[in-house]
């Protein structure tokens, strides 16, 4: 018995020591090596990147002892979507520098990202281990010029591939207005010019386009996007995820049951006659901060124009609303984005929030039970 627990024990040690191992891997490098800037052309932009090199951005634990035990959780093994906290240094001349809490997102999995620099070397007709600020100077100045969406969208599906292109796509629905308001956001927030940084986010995750695009609503139901800098975007901290509040009191998660109808409602349509379908409902995509909710993650979504019909779509079909299907997909979410793109309006949002999220499930559990309580204590009197 001594013997088998001494087993046990040696394969437990073995297991941590791998896994403090890689989270010193995973920790140990700086912002400049986070945010990959020597790569740029062939990145998100760089309106940031003088407060990274000033030292007014920084990772939580790089240069404060007294934040590392942050640091740790913010980069451990399991931060496979490449998120990471740390602080900005706002300077004000009236009320002085204020710290401020921030998100470093590097909007996918490493492996996504090695792939997208071998696609980039092969779109500029280079070696697949080529330098990539290089392919990505030579592929930039081949869209100078006069902007082209049929030039841009074939660079764009190329840099793609097949993988991504097989996820559900804000892009799903093709709507040039969609575009051209996605166009005009980076312009405005990058500071970047019209070309490569454009189109390797809307090839990689346009996340951030959209969620600009989603702050044009005053209801602010998701985080801000204060810019780039190389790989990385940074975004408002909005607070701890949605799972932290399972065991909260039940005024607290009613309250929260409530803010994520009033999402689904406030994204059918967003803003500017674009309604967006939330597809992936998982805690960790909604963040609470001092009891607000808000949508964190908005990767995977499909975006509908509803100002303008596809032409392909009958005025019929256009007009009669969308109704979502439960036999799709027995216990998940099931949905086919062409449904989606061919109806001005759909009740997909409240399907999803109301039959697919955890969260809300787990409080119509609480509410069957309590009328079953009561329908029984009725029964006895």
């Amino acid at each position: 018995m001594n013997r088998l627990i001494r087993r046990y024990a040696s394969v437990a040690l073995v297991i941590l020591s791998v896994v403090l191992l890689c989270v010193f891997l995973k920790t140990r490098g700086t912002l400049e090596d986070l945010t990959e800037a020597g790569k740029c052309p062939a990145c998100f932009g760089t309106s940031l990147c003088p407060d990274a090199e000033e030292g007014r951005l920084r990772l939580w634990g790089r240069s404060s002892a007294s934040l590392l035990p942050a640091s740790l959780l913010s980069a451990t093994l399991l931060n496979v979507r490449n998120v990471y906290w740390g602080v900005w240094t706002v300077q004000d001349s009236f009320r002085g520098d204020k710290d401020m809490p921030v998100v470093f997102k590097k909007l996918a999995h490493d492996s996504e990202l090695r792939e997208l620099d071998r696609r980039i070397c092969q779109a500029a007709n280079m070696s697949s281990d080529c330098d990539v600020s290089t392919a990505g100077t030579r592929l930039s100045h081949s869209l100078d010029g006069d902007w082209d969406w049929d030039r841009g969208l074939s660079l764009v599906k190329a840099l793609a591939g097949p993988t991504r292109s097989s996820d559900p796509s804000p892009l799903a629905c093709p709507s040039r207005r969609l575009l051209t308001s996605m166009r005009t956001l980076f312009l405005g927030l990058a500071q970047e010019p019209l070309g490569l940084p454009l189109l390797l986010l809307l090839a990689l995750n346009p996340e951030p386009i959209l969620l600009e695009m989603m702050n044009e609503d005053p209801g602010g139901h998701v985080p801000h996007v204060f810019g780039y800098c190389g790989r990385v975007v940074v975004v408002e901290d909005a607070g701890d995820p949605l799972s932290g509040f399972l065991r909260s009191d039940w005024g607290t998660r009613a309250g929260l049951a409530v803010q994520l109808l009033d999402l689904a409602r406030r994204l059918s349509p967003a803003v500017d006659g674009f309604a967006v379908y939330l597809m992936d409902l998982g805690y960790d995509n909604f963040l609470v901060a001092e009891g607000r909710l808000r949508l964190a993650d908005v990767e995977h979504v499909v975006v509908v124009d509803t100002a303008v019909p596809p032409d392909h779509v009958g005025k019929e079909t256009w007009e009669t609303e969308h109704k979502s299907d439960p036999d799709l997909c027995d216990g998940c979410l099931g949905f086919r984005p062409e449904d989606l793109c061919s109806h001005r309006s759909s009740d997909h949002n409240f399907y999803a929030v109301c039959s697919v999220s955890p969260f809300l499930m787990s409080i119509s559990r609480v509410v069957r039970r309590n009328d079953s309580s009561h329908q029984s204590e009725d029964k006895h009197k």
